[in-house]
């Protein structure tokens, strides 16, 4: 998914046009929650968010992608930008109180300071004790965008906390339809019929994982399935993105 930007994903827009509205009317909050996963470009519109806080020269429709800021972010070097991504299976509290140290910190631009977690809901007990303070008292000019896959497994109190970036999930006419668009579907039957490919929406979330290099053994992984592969799994590639179809007996 990496692989993609923002405007090819027509799904986020009206996600991220919120975001920016609330922000360029300068309401906007301190934590906030995006309950998109991954699959459907959830890291993409956190970073678009962050983006959107940290431009200098803010449009109302987004990040001018000329400042001097939004030129730090493209090239991964934004200093206020400060990332929180899984080690391993999980956020450690080493990590958190690291941010939460960095973020006391005065803004080398001059603007505010972003703390991304991505793959929030991987947050060990005591991680998410310690970020609890920064979400209550984050600081002047300190904003937190937490991305989650899988809200359920978040505690409640850092939910409470958060103000939730309301999406709506593309349905299976959507993705159909954005799959042919990106020349990404199974070659037509001899009745010139193509293969619905959306069937297994419900099993993993999403049809379409995108841009990540895996294997058998990293696939159960990255859809959340059981380790167990046999003839369950088809993996289907093309134009080196992957389509990821589960079978199972309950589909």
């Amino acid at each position: 998914m990496s692989d993609y930007q923002l405007a090819q994903l027509p799904w986020l827009a009206d996600a991220h046009q919120r975001f920016v509205d609330v922000h360029y009317r300068g309401k906007n909050s301190h934590a906030h929650l995006i309950k998109v996963d991954n699959a459907l470009g959830g890291m993409i519109l956190a970073k678009a968010c962050a983006e959107t806080v940290l431009c200098q020269q803010l449009t109302p429709v987004g990040a001018c992608g000329q400042c001097k800021s939004c030129l730090l972010l493209s090239a991964n070097s934004h200093p206020d930008l400060h990332v929180v991504k899984p080690d391993g299976n999980q956020i450690k509290v080493d990590q958190i109180r690291q941010l939460c140290q960095s973020l006391t910190q005065t803004a080398q631009q001059g603007g505010a300071r972003v703390a991304l977690i991505t793959d929030v809901e991987r947050l060990n007990i005591a991680a998410a004790n310690a970020l609890l303070k920064t979400l209550e008292e984050p600081g002047n000019d300190v904003v937190l965008i937490l991305q989650t896959n899988r809200t359920s497994q978040l505690l409640p109190t850092i939910t409470s906390r958060c103000q939730t970036l309301a999406f709506k999930a593309p349905d299976k006419h959507q993705i159909q339809q954005w799959l042919a668009q990106q020349h990404l579907l199974p070659a037509a039957n001899e009745q010139g019929k193509s293969h619905d490919v959306t069937w297994c929406l419900s099993v993993v979330g999403a049809i379409v994982v995108f841009g990540r290099e895996f294997t058998e053994s990293t696939l159960p992984t990255i859809v959340n399935v059981p380790t167990r592969l046999g003839s369950k799994f088809t993996i289907r590639t093309f134009n080196q993105q992957f389509i990821v179809i589960v079978r199972t007996t309950n589909c």
